[in-house]
């Protein structure tokens, strides 16, 4: 274990990394320290403590903590207990089959439970020289709002008022959403410009990570919102370079006065298809700015500075 002192993004890529060594001792070690105090992604190491005692069979450890879990209402989905390959020698025995229906059943008892409103960070009234500028941020998929604002809150210290909405669309266990479904991602960008008074004179920025980046792009072409510009973190876009030729010809307005700005990180496997994104953006004339960072998919520590730079552009500085 690193003696120095993590931010939250760094021990989840710790865990991760330690998980990719199989060194099921020192991910389940690391797990019980990090769970021992509040902190941001407690469900992702509460799965990777979970996993890393299957690993060293303390099968009964396994079976009380999930236990306990859907007692105090938590959830994870049959999707990741039953293709986890952690948990393939416990999938026969009877009381883990007890315990998948009772994660089911808690996960069927929340699926009415309102999602949260936005988080909401009003632009500080010292760093505006006019009306503050409303943004909207989406969070990637398999995270949520909580966790990912703080990165994007220094948008508030720049003159925005940021607002960070959940999808509501559930992954794969509870507290951590997903942005599929572009129908319903795009009613929440809409109901979240509204909270905001979002109209035709004050155009939103637009910004996002990964999966969360590619929706807010597609917002911005089927102009969802009317959108002043985007800030787009490592985004992930499956469509084929056909079909974004497609998706590109059909906006007829953000691409008259819209800018985009996109951030990729150069281990990221999503750095090339990036790149491809920025170059057909120019060739279809966007007003485009990019930066490539050190590391990969993942928030480097000096985030606030590149959105400065990266707000800057969009906002024509």
């Amino acid at each position: 274990m690193t003696k120095k002192t993590l931010s939250p993004d760094e021990a989840l890529r710790h865990c991760q990394n330690l998980i990719a060594e199989g060194k099921w001792q020192e991910v389940f070690d690391f797990c019980s320290l990090i769970l021992s105090k509040p902190g941001m992604y407690q469900s992702q190491f509460q799965y990777f403590q979970l996993c890393a005692a299957a690993r060293l069979k303390r099968d009964s450890f396994v079976y009380d903590t999930l236990k306990d879990l859907a007692d105090a209402g938590f959830w994870y989905s049959q999707e990741l207990l039953l293709k986890s390959p952690s948990f393939q020698g416990l999938q026969e025995q009877p009381v883990f089959k007890d315990l998948l229906a009772l994660h089911q059943a808690t996960f069927e008892r929340a699926r009415g439970v309102a999602i949260a409103d936005p988080l909401i960070f009003k632009a500080k009234p010292e760093n505006l020289s006019g009306q503050a500028l409303p943004a909207i941020m989406l969070h990637g998929n398999a995270s949520n709002a909580e966790d990912e604002a703080p990165h994007w809150r220094h948008l508030s210290d720049l003159g925005c008022t940021l607002a960070a909405p959940e999808s509501g669309q559930e992954g794969l266990m509870k507290s951590v959403y997903n942005w599929d479904d572009r129908d319903a991602t795009f009613n929440v960008i809409r109901q979240t410009a509204a909270r905001l008074a979002v109209d035709p004179n004050t155009p939103a920025l637009l910004a996002g990570f990964s999966m969360g980046g590619g929706m807010a792009f597609k917002a911005a072409i089927h102009n969802i919102v009317p959108c002043r510009g985007l800030i787009l973190f490592g985004p992930y876009l499956p469509e084929s370079p056909a079909e974004l030729d497609i998706l590109l010809k059909n906006d007829q307005i953000f691409r008259q006065d819209g800018r985009i700005y996109i951030l990729a990180g150069e281990q990221d496997e999503l750095y090339q298809p990036n790149q491809d994104l920025l170059h057909a953006l120019k060739q279809a004339g966007y007003q485009c700015g990019s930066k490539t960072l050190s590391g990969g998919h993942h928030y480097p520590a000096n985030f606030a500075q590149e959105l400065e730079e990266a707000l800057a552009f969009v906002l024509g500085g």
